[in-house]
């Protein structure tokens, strides 16, 4: 899947999906992405791409803030999961689509 991912960060037509997707939900200042893990990118991928950044990451993942106490222990918490579920449903669409290539 590793494989499939770094793929799809180079091309074109993927990998410009995935930065609208990621743009639309860091700029809610929720998300952020897991930190990069390499300090340079794979072999055989260009060191100058414009998501390298992406690149050097040895799994993906955006979470979110943590969700307080007072909602983890109250009815609202279904509502709170359902809404980020709802946010983060392109990224699992992106990622389907990556797996299906």
């Amino acid at each position: 899947m590793l494989q499939a991912y770094r793929n799809a960060l180079i091309d074109d037509r993927l990998g410009s999906e995935l930065d609208e997707i990621l743009a639309l939900l860091l700029k809610t200042g929720e998300y952020k992405i897991n930190e990069e893990h390499y300090k340079r990118v794979p072999k055989g991928y260009d060191d100058n791409h414009k998501r390298a950044g992406l690149l050097r990451h040895n799994a993906f993942y955006i979470h979110t803030r943590n969700i307080g106490q007072e909602i983890l222990s109250s009815p609202a918490l279904v509502n709170v999961c359902f809404e980020h579920f709802q946010e983060m449903l392109p990224v699992k669409q992106w990622l389907a689509k990556v797996i299906q290539q």
